[in-house]
């Protein structure tokens, strides 16, 4: 309790019933209160004369009385927070009590008039070994193509196939078990699960993560489904394929929201507390969507079933997780009674902030949870443009300092590191330019060839190219860029040709040149403004005769970088998030995402106009608006990826940092 009273505002300390000593309460904690301790609040205004004055606040909570001696300290430091108040001659305040469930007004309004929580304290009768525990065994089916999901299913060898990949609970050993014929995707995805569930564990057992293989076995591994020999494994034909199980997948989710409600209002009539409360459940999610963190509110709990698996999740500021979280374990078994359920379906309670790896990968969506209002955009740092900034921040000499700031905000430190045209690839539209030229060759028969003008910005992903820029600086210096673009089906030939020509190029053009690797679907943005934003990338090398149906998808997140990929002609190539093209013999259709944006539209109608397709009639649709002749076109409706984050635009653009000690120092460089 230093300086206390000397600034307007308030102040709150606890002090704990069992080693009685005091400690004072970080703001983002204000609200929440336990059971068996005690708390003191000191509110500090300003009169009219300019004094400070003081109300103090004494918190206790119904456990409290428990502890007689405890109660005797807590006024004694009640009593010296009011002598160091006199002390430092401050006018006599006001003294409030306060009981827990009847605060007044003004200690609401002193902590902000936030949401209060009740927490009871727990205490273990006898020490417990989580080691000597029983930890039943769990086996987890990782399956899915686009939207891989982790499903509980029985620990049998019945449950295993050869297409998809397993992974075997056993708490201290955690086993992902690989089928032969199972994806690199799946085989990523359950690698990333398990050193997770290692992770979350570790505070209380040392688990192992073991890899096996389809017919690499260790000796003891089938023992653990209690088998002695080698099983015949099931063929990947026994579940649904992936493209299928993406789908079938969101039938068997369901979630409920729980909410304290009047036995008059609650139509189900569920058992009430020993308060007199009663739950109220209402579906919340309707079958058929994936399941997204966007349909979780801080406000309040919910039970997730799963099929094989429930969560009963609490938010942050849920009044469920305080007193009702036995009437939710009543609404969750109810569930699994009158579902019939497996015996090993479990029920998990999980807290706002605390969830496992097992519980995220079902879902879409970020897992932070913020009340209305936190984390808002003001405390965002705005950036002045480099003109805008007299006085720039000094660049740290220390090599051992990270400057993170400058990580997040280049454009601020620019005139500090003396940064200048001359030492970055150049965009279409540099400044102080007298010429610039713009010259692509094509690789074919380990020789390049120039690309006609009307052919810029159309690429081939069985082809290679070479993208020479060129500018003229008033200054009179020449900048020279050599790209050399690898498509992603190109032969290894064309692939090694046309980077040795690239290079040949960039020593022959002389000092500051510079030399860039571009790879299909990798393509930066400085690279991307050559063509004013048109690139296309066609399927099969330069030449091969267009098919008769063709569907671009088209991205972009600024003027700058919009691309336009074709895929296959099928409904399940549509995504919610962009733009598409589908060109015909007869006409054209031009598909906007929902989550689409401005950039992406305007690239569609670049690519009708650079490809001469402006004759033929345009259907322009946005998603849900779709005309017959649009799904005929891809051979019938048919399903897509159109999550609810899909249908929202966003400007991510990914940055990659590279961090070396190779100096001596350790340095962190944007690449």
């Amino acid at each position: 309790m230093r300086n206390v009273g000397e600034q307007p505002g308030c102040k709150l300390w606890r002090i704990d019933h069992q080693s009685l000593q005091i400690s004072l309460v970080p703001q983002n904690q204000y609200g929440t209160f336990r059971c068996d301790d005690c708390y003191i609040g000191l509110k500090t205004v300003i009169d009219g004369y300019g004094r400070n004055v003081q109300s103090i606040y004494l918190w206790t909570g119904n456990n409290a009385h428990q502890f007689p001696q405890y109660l005797e300290t807590v006024n004694l430091k009640v009593s010296l927070l009011e002598q160091k108040l006199s002390d430092s001659g401050f006018p006599a305040g006001t003294k409030v009590a306060e009981k827990q469930g009847s605060e007044s007004e003004a200690f609401r309004g002193l902590l902000q008039n936030k949401k209060f929580r009740y927490v009871t304290g727990v205490q273990l009768k006898e020490q417990v070994n989580v080691r000597d525990e029983d930890y039943p065994t769990r086996l987890y089916l990782v399956k899915g193509k686009k939207n891989i999901r982790v499903k509980q299913v029985e620990v049998s060898v019945e449950s295993l196939n050869s297409g998809d990949v397993f992974i075997l609970d056993k708490n201290e050993k955690i086993y992902t078990w690989n089928g032969k014929s199972a994806s690199q995707m799946k085989r990523g995805k359950a690698f990333n699960i398990t050193t997770r569930m290692r992770d979350e564990r570790m505070n209380r057992v040392k688990a192992e993560v073991i890899l096996v293989n389809q017919d690499k076995e260790p000796e003891d591994f089938w023992s653990l489904f209690g088998v002695s020999s080698p099983p015949t494994i099931n063929p990947p034909s026994v579940l649904p394929s992936d493209d299928a199980w993406d789908n079938l997948e969101f039938e068997d989710h369901q979630i409920y929201c729980l909410q304290f409600a009047t036995p008059q209002e609650d139509t189900k009539d569920p058992p009430p507390s020993e308060s007199g409360q009663v739950l109220s459940i209402t579906p919340v999610y309707a079958k058929g969507q994936a399941l997204s963190t966007s349909m979780l509110s801080p406000e309040y709990s919910y039970i997730i079933d799963d099929q094989f698996e429930i969560y009963i999740w609490h938010g942050r500021f849920s009044l469920v997780s305080v007193t009702g979280k036995p009437l939710a374990t009543n609404e969750a078994k109810r569930i699994l009674r009158e579902s019939d359920r497996p015996e090993w379906t479990k029920i998990t309670h999980v807290e706002a902030g605390l969830e496992p790896i097992l519980l995220k990968s079902r879902f879409n969506g970020y897992w932070s949870w913020k009340k209305e209002g936190e984390g808002s955009e003001s405390n965002t740092p705005t950036v002045k443009p480099r003109k805008q900034i007299e006085e720039p921040p000094q660049t740290p000499k220390s090599t051992d300092y990270i400057n993170v700031d400058a990580l997040h905000f280049p454009e601020k430190y620019a005139a500090v590191q003396g940064d200048n045209e001359l030492q970055k690839v150049p965009f279409s539209d540099i400044d102080g330019v007298l010429s610039k030229e713009l010259d692509i060759w094509f690789i074919k028969d380990n020789q390049k060839h120039e690309l006609p003008p009307q052919e810029f910005g159309i690429f081939n992903s069985g082809s290679c190219y070479i993208v020479h820029f060129s500018v003229r600086l008033q200054s009179y210096n020449r900048l020279n860029v050599f790209y050399y673009w690898q498509g992603r089906n190109a032969s290894i030939d064309d692939k090694g040709t046309v980077a040795l020509l690239a290079t040949n190029l960039h020593h022959k053009s002389g000092r500051g040149a510079f030399l860039v690797r571009v790879v299909q679907g990798k393509e930066p943005d400085h690279f991307l403004s050559h063509f004013q934003g048109y690139a296309c990338v066609r399927k099969g090398k330069r030449g091969d005769p267009p098919p008769s149906l063709l569907m671009y998808h088209i991205r972009a997140t600024n003027l700058w970088n919009p691309v336009g990929m074709e895929v296959e002609p099928k409904p399940s190539s549509l995504n919610s998030n962009d733009v598409f093209l589908i060109v015909t013999p007869q006409s054209t259709f031009v598909w906007l995402g929902k989550g689409s944006n401005e950039f992406e539209r305007k690239a569609a109608a670049k690519i009708l106009e650079k490809q001469n397709l402006n004759d033929l009639p345009c259907v322009t649709m946005e998603e849900g608006e779709e005309v017959p002749e649009f799904w005929s076109a891809l051979g019938g409706k048919g399903v897509y990826s159109n999550f609810q984050e899909l249908q929202q635009p966003e400007d991510i653009t990914g940055r990659m940092f590279q961090c070396s000690y190779r100096t001596g120092s350790y340095m962190v460089q944007e690449v």
